[in-house]
C-alpha cells in the first residue's frame, strides 16, 4: 500500500508529456493534388536537391495565389504553428515563393502572406532564398497585440509570385502542416521520464523503509 501511495505521489511530479493535433496538409509524396483547388498552375514535381522526394511547385507565376487548399481549417483555440520547407532553386534572391492563407478562394475578402521571399508583397516573415531547404514554423493566433489569424476558418494557399524574379518553377515547397502545440517547445522524451520516475519512486521507497 505504501508503495503504491509513494509511486502516485511521484508521478504527480512528473509533468505530463504534452499532447498535440497536428495536421499534415500535404508532403507532396502521393503523387497528386487532390488536396488543393484553384487551377493547374500547381504541380508536384520532383526535388532539385533529391530526386526521391516529391514536393510542390508551379507552372505559372501567380498574384493572389496558385493554389488553395480544398478545404478550411479552424483553429479550436486561439493558437496554431503552421510550418513548412521552402527552396529557391536556382536562387535568384527572389525567387517568388509565398505561402499564406485566405478566407476565400476569390481573394476578395481576406488574406494575409505569412512568408515570401520579397518584404514587397508583405509577408510576415521573410524567406531565405540561397538554394538550399530551409524548414519554417510561425505562430498563428487570433489574440494578442498582433494577431494574424481572423476570426474565421481559413483557407492556406501558395504561389509564385508574378512581381518576383518573373522566372517561372523555380519556387518549392514541401511539408505543409497545422499543429496546436509549439514544435519548438522541449518536450521530456518518454525514456527520460520513465527513467525519472524509476528513480525518483526508488529513493523514495527507500526512505520509508528505513
Amino acid at each position: 500500500m505504501m508503495k503504491r501511495v509513494v509511486l502516485c505521489a511521484v508521478m504527480s511530479l512528473i509533468p505530463a508529456i504534452a499532447s498535440a493535433t497536428t495536421i499534415t496538409i500535404d508532403n507532396f509524396e502521393h503523387g497528386n493534388l487532390n488536396a488543393w483547388t484553384g487551377g493547374s498552375n500547381g504541380q508536384i514535381a520532383a526535388d532539385p536537391l533529391n530526386a526521391a522526394n516529391h514536393v510542390l511547385n508551379f507552372n505559372a507565376l501567380g498574384d493572389g495565389g496558385n493554389i488553395w487548399t480544398l478545404t478550411t481549417y479552424a483553429a479550436t483555440g486561439n493558437d496554431w504553428w503552421f510550418s513548412f520547407d521552402y527552396l529557391g532553386y536556382p536562387a535568384t534572391g527572389n525567387t517568388g515563393g509565398f505561402i499564406g492563407w485566405d478566407i476565400d478562394t476569390a481573394y476578395a475578402t481576406g488574406e494575409r502572406w505569412l512568408a515570401g521571399t520579397s518584404a514587397l508583397g508583405g509577408p510576415d516573415i521573410l524567406l531565405i532564398d540561397d538554394g538550399a531547404w530551409h524548414h519554417y514554423v510561425i505562430h498563428l493566433t487570433r489574440s494578442g497585440p498582433t494577431p494574424n489569424l481572423p476570426a474565421q476558418a481559413v483557407y492556406f494557399k501558395a504561389e509564385d509570385w508574378v512581381r518576383a524574379d518573373a522566372i517561372v518553377g523555380n519556387a518549392y515547397f514541401d511539408n505543409i502542416a497545422i499543429t496546436d502545440v509549439n514544435p519548438n517547445a522541449a518536450v521530456p522524451e518518454p525514456t527520460s521520464v520513465a527513467l525519472l520516475a524509476t528513480g525518483l519512486t526508488s529513493l523514495l521507497v527507500r526512505r520509508f523503509r528505513r
